[in-house]
């Protein structure tokens, strides 16, 4: 595999954001990791993609433009990331963003519920 594919990319930058030391992966390759969320479906597990959602969330701030077919994992990878948005310390995501497009946070639903949240209105 070339170290430019979607799956080596994707996989060292879930490797790298796991490390404790500084996240340099991101900084260096976001250009080329951004464009590749679509893709993922062919070359990651589920499991895998779900921990990458996860982390490209709390990096951008915003949702990967992903196949309606990805927006379950998406969701999850979102979960995941939901219960790390309290604290004094600055947030990995904005609140209002997260309860628009997924429906729900760490401290509950928004005005939707999560079955019915932006993401999945458009399935």
């Amino acid at each position: 595999m070339s170290p430019t594919d979607p799956a080596t990319l994707s996989r060292a930058f879930i490797a790298d954001e796991g490390k404790d030391t500084t996240q340099r992966f991101w900084a260096m390759k976001h250009h080329r990791i951004k464009p590749i969320a679509a893709k993922l479906g062919w070359v990651l597990e589920p499991k895998e993609r779900i921990a990458f959602y996860r982390l490209f969330l709390r990096r951008t701030k915003i949702a990967p433009a992903v196949p309606q077919g990805e927006f379950p994992l998406l969701i999850e990878g979102w979960s995941q990331l939901a219960p790390h948005m309290t604290g004094p310390g600055p947030l990995p995501f904005r609140r209002l963003t997260g309860l628009y497009l997924f429906g729900f946070d760490a401290a509950g639903s928004g005005p939707r519920a999560p079955s019915r949240c932006h993401l999945q209105g458009r399935l």
